[in-house]
């Protein structure tokens, strides 16, 4: 398909919660969060999980990304658990390689987008997706369009991913997580840690 910081030391370095815009109180960044939501939503994204998910994470992916392809790689245990109700909805961008652009056509313009993620990501040792040769216009600007929304919210490198914490609030983790982050604080499949 196209389209806080009350946490442990271990977390302090890979999340951060998402500039609200100065807003000062609660009720303005809920509007703020929500716009963002909003944006994300708009953007040009290939689904994986949940059908009928009860939350949604959005992850800023590149086709030559190593990082994106090692985090799609360590997401497979949560997204394939019976129990998931998270779908992943990955923002294809063009930012690392003058082959950014073709593969991540690649996915966005296949028949079946998913099946296009996972021969990207599954086999990007081997070299991933071959490049599309002939990208259409409309393909080429939604990809400019989730690259130009990832400069927006502040996000610098892939892979980048937004998702509400187990408080609910709008949180971005930039690089590559753990095993125990994506437990906690992505897929919620277990408690957080408290705070020291």
């Amino acid at each position: 398909m196209l389209r806080s910081l009350s946490l442990p030391l271990l977390l302090m370095a890979a999340l951060f919660i998402v500039p609200l815009a100065h807003a000062d109180d609660q009720e303005d960044q809920a509007a703020v969060q929500k716009r963002v939501f909003e944006m994300l939503e708009q953007s040009h994204w290939v689904a994986e999980g949940a059908d009928d998910p009860e939350r949604v994470v959005y992850m800023f992916t590149d086709m030559e990304c190593p990082y994106c392809a090692s985090q799609w790689q360590m997401m497979r245990p949560f997204l394939q658990n019976a129990d998931n109700d998270v779908q992943v909805r990955h923002i294809i961008v063009a930012l690392i390689k003058p082959t950014s652009l073709g593969k991540g056509a690649a996915v966005l313009d296949a028949k079946d987008p998913q099946a296009a993620l996972d021969k990207a990501q599954g086999d990007f040792n081997q070299g991933g997706i071959e490049p599309l040769r002939d990208i259409p216009a409309e393909v080429e600007n939604a990809l400019q369009a989730n690259t130009i929304l990832m400069m927006q919210l502040g996000l610098r490198g892939t892979p980048a991913t937004l998702f509400l914490d187990p408080k609910g609030r709008l949180q971005a983790a930039p690089g590559l997580m753990n095993e125990e982050v994506l437990a906690s604080y992505v897929f919620q499949t277990r408690p957080a840690p408290k705070a020291p």
